[in-house]
């Protein structure tokens, strides 16, 4: 096994063995596109209800990680009530995005929603997060700079990043989706 394969597995082992725990004092700091990834699939491992997004683009080098899109579709599958909310502020092909292709190939794209920020919204806010059930979450405190915070089971601040997702995605406006895949 390589060096960086080994780091990964342990890295991945934290913070599972911290997602399991969810007693919202742990901090983990991310500042790879691949450590990412992994908090990206752990933490819609964790969701039960609600996965909240804001991103750039959702670049297919942490959103179309394998690990990543079948912990989302695990996710959607978990109850007819689930659902992902993702705020983008580029623009992006949904056609040929592979997280939005594999939730729409599983016959799962009417439990998801995009938004696009505005220029002007752009301009008032400067950061990125994933918040699932205003419990778990990553939060990039600036767009241009990978570093992240994360914690499992932090209620406080949780709750806090669905308040802020509500006010963006309330000033965002709503992508049309690619039709569902016919049978």
């Amino acid at each position: 096994m390589e060096n960086k394969e080994l780091l990964m597995d342990e890295y991945r082992t934290y913070v599972q063995r911290l997602a399991d725990l969810a007693d919202g004092k742990e901090v983990i700091l991310n500042r790879t596109t691949d450590h990412a990834a992994v908090i990206m699939s752990v933490v819609f491992a964790k969701a039960e209800r609600l996965v909240e997004i804001v991103s750039g683009r959702l670049d297919d080098d942490i959103w179309g990680v394998d690990d990543v899109r079948s912990q989302a579709i695990a996710f959607l599958n978990r109850s007819d009530d689930t659902k992902i909310r993702i705020i983008v502020e580029d623009n992006i092909d949904l056609d040929t995005n592979r997280l939005v292709s594999s939730i729409r190939a599983a016959g799962l794209i009417g439990r998801l929603k995009i938004f696009h920020a505005t220029d002007e919204l752009l301009k008032t806010y400067d950061y990125h997060f994933i918040v699932a059930d205003g419990l778990h979450y990553r939060f990039q405190g600036e767009r241009d700079k990978f570093e992240a915070i994360i914690q499992f089971g932090n209620v406080d601040r949780g709750q806090k990043l669905r308040a802020v997702f509500a006010s963006l995605r309330s000033n965002s406006v709503e992508l049309p989706l690619p039709n569902p895949i016919q049978a």
